[in-house]
């Protein structure tokens, strides 16, 4: 049986993040002016915080957990997605940013306005919000009962309290601060993700002893076949990865609001296109040590069994090993960074967009 290790200390380092969170928000609602201060941070944002807000903006804590979940329920073939990497970056900064940044704009939704008239323009205000709605409710509700729950050892009944809570705290901080807060509440957020996972790494490296235990062969005996030919009726391929990772990337780049907000958000062309360049090699990045966070926890979990859900195997309970771990493994501190990290990323936050001009 699993028993809870967050500690008041864990609880703490929640509350001063989120503090922190808000102290960011009124620090940057001091700044705004204007409209464009407000959706746009002044056009004054740096390359570097607009790039891993971009990242933040695009992985939501489900991504985070499922990539150790995919790891270890069925190989390595997903880390074939960073390979698109390099032509979507090529793609969008050839092709996309330039048509984009050539317009004096604060959302996508003006440049339609241009194109097809107000019409179009609130009808596409309409369906992203309703979009953004559905999809922001689906990913709050699922991330607080697979990981933030089972991270902070509540009850299930507690879901909807937590779930009204972010949501309350996500409208309060964007509201207050803008873009300019989001963006840097993202890239804060980011920071804290990659640390964590290279920290889960060195600590369970630590527990494991060595790295003897990543050479038994009956630990990947459960793993699909690395094919890397596109096949139409198999779950997934080298190929089939590499073009669906592509496409969506190429195409949320191009279409939806919350990136093309932030390429809006620097000063010039040069810049939009470096701040998705580094959104792409944060998004590698994380990749890689996501899927060495699942070899080692699978290795983990098969060392120490016990430390397993009651009735769960490594191969069912795949997608909750990393949760489980940052609970029972970490270091007391480090547990509750990481819980408001995931907390935080559950609910990609965005200034309101504007339906009409002003």
């Amino acid at each position: 049986m699993i028993s809870s290790s967050f500690t008041w200390i864990d609880w703490m380092v929640v509350a001063l993040m989120f503090a922190a969170i808000l102290w960011i928000s009124i620090s940057s609602s001091r700044q705004i002016k204007n409209q464009k201060d407000y959706l746009l941070g002044g056009k004054s944002l740096s390359s570097g915080m607009v790039g891993l807000s971009l990242f933040a903006t695009l992985i939501s804590t489900l991504s985070y957990l499922s990539y150790t979940g995919e790891m270890v329920k069925y190989g390595p073939v997903f880390i074939a997605g960073i390979l698109s990497l390099p032509v979507a970056g090529w793609v969008v900064g050839r092709f996309i940013i330039p048509r984009i940044m050539k317009y004096n704009v604060t959302s996508a939704y003006e440049i339609l306005e241009m194109s097809v008239g107000p019409g179009t323009r609130k009808l596409a205000t309409f369906f992203f919000i309703s979009l953004r709605f559905l999809w922001m409710c689906t990913i709050v509700f699922a991330t607080v009962r697979v990981a933030i729950i089972p991270i902070l050892g509540l009850s299930p009944n507690c879901t909807p309290y937590i779930c009204a809570l972010m949501i309350l705290f996500t409208v309060l901080f964007t509201t207050i601060g803008g873009l300019k807060a989001v963006v840097t509440t993202d890239a804060l957020q980011s920071i804290i993700m990659l640390l964590g996972s290279l920290i889960s790494i060195v600590v369970i490296l630590f527990k494991l002893g060595s790295f003897s235990e990543l050479n038994n062969p009956e630990l990947y005996s459960h793993w699909v076949k690395f094919d890397l030919l596109p096949r139409r009726n198999v779950r997934m391929t080298g190929a089939n990865i590499f073009l669906m990772n592509l496409l969506w990337m190429i195409c949320t780049a191009g279409s939806d609001q919350m990136a093309i907000q932030r390429y809006l958000s620097v000063k010039d062309e040069a810049g939009a296109r470096r701040s998705y360049n580094i959104s792409l090699i944060t998004s590698g990045l994380m990749k890689v040590f996501l899927a060495f966070v699942g070899l080692l926890v699978m290795a983990y979990f098969t060392k120490f069994p016990a430390f397993l859900p009651e009735g769960e195997t490594v191969f069912s309970a795949a997608d909750p090993l990393f949760p489980t771990f940052i609970r029972i493994g970490l270091p007391v501190g480090l547990t509750g960074l990481i819980a408001s990290a995931l907390i935080a990323a559950a609910i990609p936050a965005e200034p309101p967009p504007i339906i009409t001009k002003s």
